[in-house]
């Protein structure tokens, strides 16, 4: 996409945008979880969104450092969601 742009092709860059933006928006997930009754709206910034990624692709990744967690059901949910639409596209 970069080189696309520097060549001046901005519909193939355009095109490639399209085609990555599912991944573009796993950089940061939000979800809104249920704790003891209440509705928590969580944010999770990168990389655990990545990382959350590159695990279900069964890539190293390793832990995100403290304090970022580990990314919940509803989560992992929208990444997945993100892969499929990448993969369809």
């Amino acid at each position: 996409m970069a080189k696309a742009i520097r060549d001046g092709n901005m519909e193939m860059a355009n095109r490639m945008k399209d085609i990555l933006d599912p991944l573009f928006k796993v950089v940061t997930v939000n979800t809104i979880e249920s704790y003891e009754g209440f509705e928590v709206p969580c944010k999770f910034r990168n990389p655990v969104g990545i990382k959350t990624m590159m695990k279900g692709l069964g890539l190293p990744a390793g832990p995100s450092r403290p304090p970022l967690g580990k990314m919940t059901p509803k989560g992992m949910e929208v990444v997945r969601s993100a892969l499929k639409r990448l993969m369809e596209g």
